[in-house]
């Protein structure tokens, strides 16, 4: 198996054209708003110590847009991208999504 970051790598040149699979500034947001991503739904595992993040901050019954969203949020709080940016980053991962069903 290979290390997490070529696996990140790989997942980004799957997901993106391939103009972007550079470490390009596009291509390093998608990169954060997916670490952040990976984070929160791994405070979900029954024996993570901090608790279920997602469930904490937004509530039973959150949707995926919002769970995206506040990966979003806190990749632009992390400095991957200024705060003007969340909704797009947030509309271009649903979209990543949505064209690899």
């Amino acid at each position: 198996m290979g290390s997490l970051e070529r696996r990140l790598f790989d997942l980004e040149a799957s997901l993106l054209p391939r103009e972007v699979t550079s470490k390009s500034e596009a291509g390093k947001k998608v990169r954060a708003v997916l670490q952040e991503l990976a984070r929160l739904k791994a405070s979900c595992a029954t024996r993570h110590t901090g608790g279920n993040i997602p469930l904490q901050l937004l509530g039973p019954g959150y949707t995926h847009r919002e769970l995206v969203s506040l990966a979003a949020s806190r990749a632009s709080e992390a400095g991957a991208f200024p705060e003007d940016e969340i909704e797009a980053a947030t509309v271009t991962m649903l979209s990543l999504g949505e064209s690899r069903r």
